[in-house]
């Protein structure tokens, strides 16, 4: 597979990097500025570390080297205020102490303009408390520009601007740009619509959605509608960039996350490619884009990402890339699926981030939609690492370990073929984190080269431990004959490396 070719090269490019080289890097790069602190997990000991930065040297790079890796987080009920209200008081904080620092957010441009009024008239009052409780909670915000207003686009989820409607749908852009940004707000990311590889097609069963869900259009409101009107997109996301570009210097802006799925989900796998080739490239500053693990998408994961990026190469685009929705679901009234987000976050994740090169991200759903709404819906699945009645699942118990243990530059460890091990070098400290596990569930060993004075703690995040509640059992270990050695086996280990100053 194509994934497996490129994941050999990095292997061996991982293993054609001597010990000696590394320990050059590290001496050459010691200078740089600290980044903000993130405290230990119970169980570790927070310790002085020294100003570090190490170059990434992974031959699958697609931008520039990580300063730092920042998860996010997102809520499905923001548009509903009473349930809103609950994730506000209850569950910023909370998305904080798991070491959470983004947010990804809803920008209705049909709520704010419904009717064609003068920017004086514009009614920001329900976007601006949903921002402010965002900035006050010390979150960046990822802002996404959706629901157009019928005046000024043929469908609420896009398909391109009226006549005479760029002047408009600048003039918009324009006042969202002054009123969010530092330093009332930090928007990281401007992301103009979502998953706008949405199909324009209209089928029978969108008549069943309600008029405020986008009752005879394409799909809902807060989707995307462009596939098959790429050069339309294009001028859309042109203006939107070239104006916020204006009004908020050094601003991120890109296309709105991309689905990357197929007709069966209503989208055009056709899109990025058609899009890169009318010139969208050049206002892209990051690529966005979903995966959800359990989604058919006619192709692994890593190769369906491998594939975009390809396709950017191909067309002379270079640019980080952020995941803005991703989560594991539980199917209702399964409790015993939980394993499934633990295995989630703990492996399939890390593997994303270590080889993919991720610089963002977001958990879609973080909290769970009401039972009632669920019934009501007919969903059957949920999303969230937090239930609908603000209590955590087991997931939730170590995210926080994993968002440390993934910060910064990643390395694939040479390992048995049967272990998958990812090393991680926090930006500007001298603290590595590797994660591994058993590739066939099989008791595998693992040896570690470590320093004489280097602090190592293990930590096995054990699926039944967790599920009880009891997360997670760590140990100091001390090096022998300059190496640690540790059994892994189909749940993750994580080893912390404090190296000596």
């Amino acid at each position: 597979m194509l994934f497996n070719r490129r994941l050999s090269q990095v292997r061996k490019v991982s293993r054609a990097l001597s010990l000696s080289l590394l320990v050059a890097l590290l001496l050459i790069c010691r200078k740089g500025l600290k980044a903000a602190p993130l405290d230990d997990p119970p169980g570790e000991s927070s310790l002085p570390v020294a100003s570090i930065h190490l170059p990434f040297v992974s031959a699958l790079a697609t931008s520039a080297p990580l300063l730092s890796r920042t998860w996010g987080l997102q809520f499905t009920t923001e548009l509903s205020p009473d349930w809103h209200a609950a994730d506000l008081r209850l569950e910023l904080q909370r998305g904080r102490d798991a070491g959470l620092g983004s947010i990804r957010t809803l920008l209705r441009w049909r709520d704010i303009e419904p009717d064609n009024v003068p920017p004086e008239e514009y009614d920001w009052a329900a976007t601006d408390l949903r921002f402010d409780a965002y900035a006050a909670a010390g979150l960046g915000l990822i802002v996404e520009i959706v629901d157009y207003p019928a005046w000024a686009t043929e469908f609420r989820c896009g398909g391109g601007l009226r006549d005479g409607m760029d002047a408009e749908w600048r003039e918009f852009v324009r006042q969202a740009a002054r009123r969010y940004q530092r330093p009332s707000h930090d928007v990281q990311l401007w992301e103009i619509g979502n998953e706008v590889d949405g199909e324009t097609r209209i089928r029978e069963t969108d008549w069943d959605r309600t008029d405020e869900w986008g009752r005879g259009q394409p799909t809902v409101p807060i989707g995307g509608c462009w596939a098959g009107r790429e050069a339309a997109y294009v001028d859309f996301l042109g203006s939107a960039y070239e104006t916020i570009r204006v009004e908020s210097p050094g601003s991120t802006v890109t296309l709105g996350g991309l689905a990357v799925a197929g007709e069966e989900h209503g989208f055009d796998r056709g899109f990025f490619e058609a899009f890169l080739a009318a010139g969208g490239g050049k206002f892209m500053d990051v690529l966005s884009y979903h995966w959800f693990p359990g989604t058919d998408y006619g192709e692994a994961p890593l190769e369906r990402h491998f594939s975009l990026v390809d396709g950017m190469r191909r067309h002379g685009v270079a640019a980080p890339i952020w995941l803005t929705e991703t989560y594991q679901n539980v199917q209702r009234h399964h409790p015993e699926q939980e394993s499934r987000q633990i295995a989630f976050l703990s492996r399939e994740i890390v593997e994303m981030i270590a080889v993919a090169d991720l610089e963002r991200i977001v958990w879609y759903g973080f909290v769970d939609y009401p039972e009632d709404a669920m019934e009501a819906a007919g969903l059957w699945w949920h999303r969230g690492l937090v239930r609908a009645d603000h209590t955590p699942r087991p997931a939730l118990n170590i995210l926080r370990r994993v968002v440390r243990a993934t910060r910064g530059i990643a390395f694939i460890v040479d390992a048995p073929p049967n272990v998958a091990a990812y090393r991680f070098r926090e930006p500007r400290s001298d603290i590595d984190h590797i994660v591994a596990w058993s590739l066939d569930g099989r008791i595998n060993s693992l040896a570690i080269p470590i320093g004489p004075r280097d602090r190592v703690t293990v930590t096995r995040l054990d699926t039944a431990r967790i599920l009880a509640g009891e997360c997670c059992l760590a140990e100091g270990r001390t090096a022998i004959d300059g190496r640690i050695a540790i059994t892994v086996g189909a749940d993750a280990t994580i080893v912390r490396i404090h190296g000596a100053p």
